[in-house]
């Protein structure tokens, strides 16, 4: 769904004005588009802001090197876009590496240590998660898209402002 330009409601799709203030409906091109887990953001972005922000937007998805786009590059908005979901993804690896060493700690002392290798190999491959994630970030930054990670997107879509 589409957003009124200038009172901010949802339009229908296939709507010619907004059903709220009369305004007309923005081109259905406008629109993002699906893609796998998300939304691809692309078309709201220019075109010299992608050219220009693709380096920076890579490092957004290498987990500490997110800090770097978060000072460099205040004045692109492609560059924000992919700054909210790797920090996101950062807080969220950290946070996960946190607790897996804790529960692999605890694990060790109390558990044999035929359950504790299981229980490694289990979290560490909820990490490889976390990989395929950054991969897919990296590989749309590179490609100038601002398409939104499965399930992680839209909740970074969320501290747009």
């Amino acid at each position: 769904m589409a957003k009124c330009e200038r009172c901010g409601a949802e339009i229908e799709p296939g709507a010619a004005v907004c059903g709220i203030c009369g305004a007309p409906a923005p081109d259905p091109a406008s629109y993002p588009k699906p893609v796998f887990g998300g939304l691809d953001h692309t078309c709201e972005y220019e075109a010299d802001d992608i050219k220009k922000g693709r380096f920076l937007s890579l490092l957004c998805y290498l987990w500490i090197f997110v800090l770097i786009p978060v000072f460099a590059a205040r004045g692109s908005d492609f560059v924000r876009f992919h700054r909210r979901q790797g920090i996101l993804l950062f807080v969220i690896e950290t946070a996960y590496a946190f607790l897996m060493s804790v529960v692999l700690s605890i694990s060790r002392a109390y558990l044999q240590s035929f359950f504790v290798f299981f229980l490694g190999l289990f979290l560490y491959l909820i990490l490889g998660v976390f990989a395929a994630y950054c991969v897919y970030g990296v590989i749309h930054a590179v490609k100038g898209k601002a398409a939104e990670l499965p399930y992680i997107g839209q909740f970074a879509e969320r501290f747009k402002n």
